[in-house]
């Protein structure tokens, strides 16, 4: 498939298959999905129709109605969520205006959806054939013509103003943090963003950022779940590289952002910690970021341990990142004194959140059981010397 080719005509895309999966689509009985498939399609036709259906369902329940209609289970694994994806569409033509792009790395084509969406020319990239295919598919239901090429991400094959890069991190199957052990590595990923004005490198949330290049970077959640780090190169490279930036992407449509330099912050004395009045737990992209020590310095609060990435003090946090809840009573994590505790309130079943503590939250949950007849949430913590657990109250809105 070159340049400027047309997507492969697969038979998936009939209006026959769409008109079946619409029907399907909700069905309860995978009986009647299977007699349904059957009747009307030979056995590999119905056999891909009815994976398509299994992935549309997934899709649509982690990314809502904005989920493409043509995926692979590798593609939605691995896909960009919508919002995300618009997110970065916005900012790349904030800064460049409408351009050539090419998504390197594109997969089933959500990046490239939302690029084409603000109005850029698009080229889908891809070593893999089917995906590539339903990529273009996608753009072309979706109202938009899609160029599309079959190569690796390390070629000369396109001329664009842009790249987008997403490296495969999977070696032998298995997710890497090794960004020299990707494909294309870091390395040659930085080297294919030289070529062009400018590059988005979307790379590993858990990424040590002292690996990361001295490049504008975000860290991004959506609905507080870390998600992707992203890099900046070329003309898109428009903020200072020391200032480190956290995006979190909320369900509600909002979007709220932190810019700092990395600090650090003394944590609370365990007796000091014991008595903290607020609980605050931090979107994740401020422990990657090590923005965390940087928030709670401008909001007034303190670690609750060293080790511990819960903050803590006597008023609740003001910042959307921070998840404040009002903290009722503590305890040394004693079976006995934490039931005292929960009995205080009339606390029976709990639910808890824990840091540090190598048993399971249901594990800790059945152990301490409050002799109450209230629900609870009960906050676990490491500290220097054993544990303690928090009585909290529900998150501040």
């Amino acid at each position: 498939m070159g340049e400027g080719g047309e997507c492969l005509r697969d038979d998936l895309f009939g209006e026959d298959v769409e008109g079946v999966i619409d029907r399907i689509l909700d069905s309860a009985s995978v009986l009647s999905v299977a007699e349904t498939l059957r009747s009307q399609f030979d056995g590999e036709l119905a056999r891909r129709i009815a994976t398509l259906r299994e992935l549309r369902i997934r899709a649509k329940r982690r990314f809502g109605v904005d989920a493409p209609p043509f995926l692979t289970a590798n593609g939605l694994e691995q896909a960009t969520h919508p919002r995300l994806a618009s997110r970065r569409s916005d900012e790349i033509h904030s800064q460049i205006g409408q351009s050539r792009i090419w998504d390197a790395t594109c997969g089933i084509g959500v990046d490239g959806r939302a690029l084409a969406r603000g109005g850029s020319q698009v080229v889908l990239g891809d070593l893999d054939p089917e995906t590539l295919s339903f990529a273009t598919e996608n753009l072309r239901r979706d109202g938009h013509r899609g160029w599309a090429v079959r190569a690796d991400a390390r070629s000369r094959a396109v001329r664009a103003d842009v790249v987008l890069l997403d490296p495969d991190r999977r070696v032998a199957g298995r997710r890497s943090l090794d960004p020299e052990a990707w494909s294309p590595t870091l390395s040659e990923s930085l080297e294919i963003a030289a070529r062009f004005d400018g590059a988005c490198l979307k790379l590993a949330p858990g990424l040590d950022p002292l690996l990361l290049p001295d490049l504008p970077t975000d860290w991004v959640s959506v609905d507080g779940s870390l998600t992707e780090v992203t890099v900046w190169a070329g003309n898109l490279a428009v903020r200072d590289a020391n200032l480190r930036r956290v995006l979190a992407l909320k369900s509600d449509g909002t979007e709220v952002r932190f810019e700092g330099r990395p600090t650090t912050i003394d944590a609370w004395e365990p007796e000091d910690a014991a008595n903290v009045t607020w609980l605050a737990v931090p979107d994740p992209g401020l422990l990657r970021s090590d923005l965390l020590a940087t928030l709670a310095e401008q909001q007034g609060l303190r670690p609750l341990a060293p080790q511990l990435a819960w903050l803590g003090g006597t008023h609740p946090p003001t910042s959307p990142l921070l998840r404040g809840h009002p903290v009722l009573g503590s305890a040394p994590l004693d079976r006995k004194k934490v039931r005292a505790l929960l009995g205080e309130h009339d606390v029976g079943a709990v639910t808890v959140l824990k840091r540090g503590h190598p048993d399971l939250a249901e594990v800790l949950a059945r152990r301490f059981r409050g002799p109450g007849s209230k629900p609870g949430l009960l906050a676990v913590g490491r500290l220097e010397r054993g544990h303690r657990a928090w009585l909290i109250g529900p998150a501040a809105v």
